[in-house]
């Protein structure tokens, strides 16, 4: 038997064993971090800050007249799943894209209570009051430039002048390199949420700390960043 794993159909066949497990049992795990807004913007060096307008927002706000811009970058139905969130009434989607066409980065994030788009849980916001950031995107050459950090700065800033307290984000706990990106704008974890899949039903498990649940009333303080680490 070993011998037969060990040869090129063994490894085929194991290879297909694993696919079909994988497609049909999935269990996924996020850390539910929340920042305040009003918290002060994330300091950015100024050696490292890319070359733009610091007269003008970073990031603006995207309509359906950026999808030729974005067809450049991406397939057909990433372009699609982009169309459908612009067309959405409780979706913000900001980008910045030169006027030559050239897409550094975009956010999204729901500006009411939602369901995630990819994994369906329930995404309870305060509306008026909280944001939930599901998707985020930077161009490849753009990488390693702050750009995230940037994006992150404008769309805190402009929430915020609009009113808005709390900005709630799921990260996978295996995405090590998103969540210390998050630690570093002061995001800290208030829940998590267990994602099982298996076949095609879905099943969700979404818990906050005591006093942290976005509905609760009074609901508590958001906890100091050293106190509640999303790393």
């Amino acid at each position: 038997m070993t011998q037969f794993k060990e040869s090129g159909p063994g490894r085929v066949l194991a290879s297909l064993w694993r696919w079909g497990v994988r497609s049909w049992l999935r269990r996924v795990e996020f850390v539910i971090a929340c920042r305040d807004l009003e918290r002060p913007p994330y300091e950015i060096p100024t050696r490292y800050r890319p070359e733009y307008d610091e007269s003008e927002r970073f990031m603006h706000d995207t309509g359906l007249d950026a999808l030729p811009a974005l067809s450049r970058q991406f397939d057909p139905r990433r372009l699609e799943h982009l169309r459908r969130c612009i067309e959405r009434r409780d979706i913000d989607v900001q980008s910045r894209i030169d006027e030559d066409g050239t897409v550094w980065c975009y956010i999204m994030h729901g500006l009411k209570p939602m369901q995630d788009l990819e994994y369906g849980f329930a995404v309870p916001l305060r509306e008026g009051h909280d944001v939930y950031i599901f998707d985020g995107w930077v161009h490849p050459e753009h990488r390693g430039r702050m750009v995230a950090l940037l994006a992150q700065n404008d769309y805190h800033e402009l929430r915020r002048g609009q009113g808005y307290r709390r900005a709630y984000v799921a990260l996978r706990t295996q995405d090590v390199r998103s969540r210390r990106l998050h630690q570093r704008m002061d995001y800290v974890e208030v829940g998590r949420i267990r994602h099982t899949k298996v076949g095609p039903f879905r099943f969700n498990r979404v818990e906050f700390r005591p006093g942290l649940h976005p509905t609760e009333d009074p609901i508590g303080p958001v906890p100091a960043p050293s106190d509640s680490p999303v790393v």
